[in-house]
């Protein structure tokens, strides 16, 4: 009985709001001589609405207020290369003519992933997982997830940090497959190739400079002797 009398001055209390909102426009309209039209609110339900963002950022906050602050914040992007968008595309179609194939296979993929976080634990016991999809300037979407581990599995030392997050490229000689994926989907190409021009172009000015320096050396110490 509480809760329907609190949601029945909740929805009168919006619709006040709302009210107030609607005379201010009509007040206006009277004064320009203009047509207000018809006023629609979107609700809660429809999803990138202002209800729907401010209803999601006050149930982050109640998770956050409930099991604590998150221990791990993980980036899920698609891949336009996944077999399963290159295997639907038709004829000189490209991935990016296919947003809806995109975004299936992407969803298949992010349900995947939190199924093998949350059910397998591969980062331990969950209590909470947070996520938001945002789209990338090329259409490509991408996850930022934050987890909440159990009291046992959460990350204390330098050991455990050691045990998810790794800072540098996988050995070729032990992990080829793992090395290939890390150079070809985290480093980023230009960078990497610019990075490899630059390393050249030094080493061959250093050499250049060392020549020349040797010749200077050898012509001076001709000029002495002569």
């Amino acid at each position: 009985m509480r809760s329907l009398l609190c949601a029945f001055f909740t929805l009168n209390f919006q619709f006040e709001l709302y009210r107030v909102l609607l005379d201010a426009l009509e007040c206006r309209a009277h004064t320009e001589n203009i047509h207000t039209g018809k006023l629609i609110i979107l609700p809660s339900s429809f999803e990138g609405s202002p209800h729907n963002m401010q209803q999601n950022c006050q149930d982050a906050m109640a998770i956050v207020c409930k099991f604590g602050k998150p221990d791990l914040f993980l980036t899920f992007t698609c891949n336009p290369s996944w077999s399963e968008i290159l295997n639907c595309m038709e004829g000189v179609q490209y991935p990016e003519d296919r947003p809806d194939i995109i975004i299936r296979v992407f969803n298949m993929k992010l349900k995947e992933l939190l199924e093998d976080i949350c059910k397998h634990g591969i980062f331990g016991t969950v209590l909470a997982y947070i996520y938001v999809i945002e789209f990338q300037k090329r259409g490509l979407p991408h996850a930022h997830i934050l987890l909440t581990l159990d009291s046992e599995n959460k990350i204390r030392t330098k050991d455990d940090i050691d045990k998810f997050v790794s800072a540098e490229l996988p050995d070729p000689c032990t992990d080829l497959r793992l090395f290939q994926i890390v150079t070809k989907c985290i480093v980023h190409g230009p960078m990497w190739n610019y990075l490899s021009i630059y390393i050249t172009q030094r080493a061959r000015k250093f050499a250049a400079s060392l020549i020349l320096t040797s010749y200077c050396v050898v012509i001076a110490n001709l000029t002495r002797q002569t």
